[in-house]
């Protein structure tokens, strides 16, 4: 690939949690059932804890900090980034360094955001592992239909990552040029 085409050879996407979130919380649900469990075995054996109102008192603190616990790992998780890169092959995902998702097998379809009229969502496959990027503004400004084949649309469920418009955008017409130009496997 050319460096001095002057297209743009990475591109910056947010990791969309909520796609991920039943997997992250997993491990404060096992707590927080583990807990009620404990909870419930002490106060069958120790009927008066239940009475004088120590063990609830104890089981809404631990619960309390069972939910506020989740917070700042659950925001961190949402800041993270995630880099896709322009190569000679097609695009390739920072967290899977191995994997070339060709232009030739991209596609474009519709994502419906909750609460809000579709945007575009550009689906990727490499061999039997599909990434979905989805452009996270809406605007008037849309991608042409039928620059590439079409794709079923993502509907309620979220894609893998999301970017800026602008970014989406020419993340698109890098990859329309380069099969323009033949350049997928």
């Amino acid at each position: 690939m050319d460096q001095d085409d002057g297209e743009k050879r990475r591109f910056v996407a947010r990791v969309m949690t909520a796609k991920h979130s039943t997997r992250l919380m997993l491990p404060f649900i096992v707590a927080g059932l583990a807990l009620l469990a404990a909870v419930a075995m002490v106060t069958s054996k120790f009927p008066a804890a239940m009475e004088s109102g120590v063990a609830p008192a104890i089981f809404a603190v631990l619960l309390l900090g069972l939910g506020i616990a989740p917070i700042p790992y659950l925001n961190r998780a949402r800041k993270k980034e995630l880099v896709i890169s322009v190569t000679p092959d097609g695009l390739t995902v920072d967290r899977w360094p191995d994997d070339v998702f060709p232009f030739g097998d991209a596609r474009l379809g519709q994502w419906t955001r909750r609460g809000a009229s579709a945007t575009t969502a550009l689906h990727l496959q490499s061999g039997r592992h599909r990434f979905v990027v989805g452009r996270s503004e809406l605007s008037a400004r849309r991608v042409t239909p039928g620059l590439l084949p079409e794709a079923p649309p993502v509907g309620w469920a979220q894609p893998d990552a999301a970017m800026s418009g602008r970014d989406f955008d020419e993340l698109v017409a890098v990859v329309v040029r380069r099969r323009e130009l033949g350049q997928s496997p």
